[in-house]
């Protein structure tokens, strides 16, 4: 009886160090206009998903090794008047590899027949992956 209870707290004092061992799923960030020029910090694996309010918006290439752009730039138009830009382009990024890479936008019309003033025509944000 005594070397059956020594088993089985060996194997639960197994099964513990390898659940406290395991590490959490990567988190899922979601950024939109609110954090152009911040740095985001983030964990290989994690999901990213970037949307920006205006169908003007055009994302720039990532550079390959630190993130991974998923599938196409998705543009939803709003409820108003051809060529005023109302809805939203999202993209969707994976961070792949250790690094720090930049999400870029840019546009040159924010709205109809309206150039864009200063500050409203770029986006970017900083992705700093798993460098620590």
């Amino acid at each position: 009886m005594r070397m059956r209870t020594v088993i089985v707290a060996g194997a639960a004092t197994l099964l513990l160090a390898g659940c406290a061992s395991a590490r959490a799923a990567p988190a899922a960030v979601t950024l939109d206009e609110h954090n152009n020029g911040q740095t985001v910090h983030v964990a290989v694996g994690a999901d990213i998903t970037v949307t920006l309010h205006s169908t003007y918006w055009t994302f720039s290439p990532v550079p390959a090794g630190v993130l991974k752009t998923v599938g196409a730039p998705a543009t939803v138009g709003g409820a108003c008047a051809p060529g005023e830009g109302c809805g939203t382009v999202t993209v969707r990024f994976t961070a792949v590899g250790k690094g720090t890479a930049a999400l870029a936008a840019g546009r040159t019309t924010c709205g109809e027949a309206l150039a864009c003033g200063p500050g409203q025509g770029t986006y970017r944000v900083t992705v700093d992956v798993d460098k620590g």
